[in-house]
Parts: C-alpha cells; sequence; structure tokens
C-alpha cells in the first residue's frame, strides 16, 4: 500500500483523499486487531496463573509487554477518541488543534473529567507513504 500511496501522491491530491481514507481505515482496523490479540493473550495467562496453571512465558517477556503498550497507546485515541492513560492526568492539559487557524479555536483543553472530553491524534502521510500518527505538543497543564 505504501509503494502505491508514493505513486498516487504524484498524481492529482484530489484522487489521493479517498486513497488516504482507506488506507488509514485499514491501519487502524489492523491496529485495534493487533491490540486484541495480544491483551487477550495476556488476559488468558492472567487466567492460567490464577488458577495455578502453567503459561508459555510469552506474556512475560520484555519485548510483549513493550510492544502491548506500543499497540494501546495508539488503539485508545484511535477507537476511543481519548488519551491513552489519561486517568493519570493530574490536571486538565491545555492542547493545540491542528491544522492551526491561528486563531483562539486553536487552544483546546481537554480535562479527562469532562464527559464530553475528545482527543483527534493528528495524522498525515509520511514520507515513504505510511499512514503516520503525530504525537501531540501538550503536556502544559491549564495550572501553569
Amino acid at each position: 500500500m505504501e509503494d502505491e500511496q508514493a505513486v498516487r501522491t504524484a498524481a492529482d491530491a484530489e484522487d489521493n483523499i479517498l486513497t488516504f481514507h482507506y488506507q488509514s481505515m485499514f491501519s487502524e482496523t489492523w491496529i485495534g486487531g493487533w491490540y486484541e490479540i495480544l491483551r487477550a493473550i495476556r488476559q488468558r495467562a492472567d487466567e492460567a496463573l490464577a488458577r495455578g496453571d502453567k503459561t508459555s512465558g510469552l506474556e512475560a517477556s520484555d519485548e510483549f509487554k513493550s510492544l502491548l503498550i506500543d499497540f494501546e497507546l495508539l488503539r485508545i485515541p484511535l477507537e476511543k477518541y481519548e488519551i491513552a492513560k489519561d486517568r493519570s492526568l493530574k490536571a486538565p492539559l491545555l492542547m493545540t488543534r491542528y491544522p492551526l487557524n491561528n486563531d483562539e479555536s486553536d487552544d483546546h483543553v481537554y480535562d479527562r473529567q469532562d464527559p464530553k472530553r475528545e482527543y483527534h491524534m493528528p495524522k498525515g502521510v509520511s514520507l515513504i507513504g505510511n499512514v503516520a500518527r503525530h504525537r501531540p505538543s501538550f503536556g502544559r497543564s491549564v495550572l501553569d
């Protein structure tokens, strides 16, 4: 898909919008699916250990834990429109919306207590044609 996207990038920009939409959709579905596979492996291992059964040990490896965390950090903004692990936030965050409008609408407060909270992770196409999710520039507390 990335090779096809690189060819399309050179073509008319209007034709790229629908293609990018489908490429994004497939990427998001892939991320959600892999997260669920990894989560199920961890859950089944936890249940086996609670019964006193042995596990393969896969879920205890650093590689597995790291991969699960990476997929979780991507999945939550993609599927829940929230910041992953937002329960650990001590105060609301002042964030900047993208693309910039260069006015007051660029500022946004993300408050985990707000039932209407939402977070849309910015996305685009990388130099090699991949769908890229961009980490936001946030972290300033509203209280700062």
